[in-house]
């Protein structure tokens, strides 16, 4: 079960990175990718809190998994999910805090310069995700089959 809880975890996180990658991009086209930022700032106001117990659960249960069956793919995949959390708290939350609670319109210049500056933190995110959810496949695919 600690295996499937990995994977399932790893699968939401590449999802939730992916599309803040997508969304954040350097010269981004506001008008166009309305309805997007209006998504992003939901996941980014309301969401958090799930996404770090998503990033702990999925570790715990990668680290668990692999103190179970002692395949190194579990112990990979949970370092690659636990070291997105201290790279999201760095480097992401603060300027999060800033940019949803100012003033500002939504979809204005600094919000914009938000966004630039998030693109390649969001980008290591999403490499480190893929990373963690292939370790985690790999692992259940090494699993003996029991029926």
């Amino acid at each position: 079960m600690a295996p499937l809880i990995a994977t399932i975890c790893a699968t939401v996180w590449v999802l939730c990175c992916a599309f803040f990658s997508f969304i954040e991009r350097p010269g981004i086209n506001t008008h166009r990718w309305q309805s997007s930022l209006f998504w992003y700032h939901k996941l980014s106001t309301r969401m958090t809190p799930f996404l770090v117990a998503m990033v702990f659960l999925g570790s715990a249960a990668g680290i668990f998994a692999w103190s179970q069956n002692k395949d190194l793919n579990f112990l990979a995949g949970a370092t690659f999910m636990l070291v997105m959390f201290p790279t999201s708290a760095v480097f992401v939350v603060t300027d999060t805090r800033e940019s949803m609670e100012s003033m500002t319109d939504v979809y204005g210049e600094k919000l914009k310069g938000v966004f630039n500056r998030w693109f390649y933190i969001h980008m290591v995110r999403t490499v480190l995700a893929l990373a963690a959810l292939y370790c985690f496949v790999s692992g259940m695919n090494n699993l003996p089959e029991t029926m």
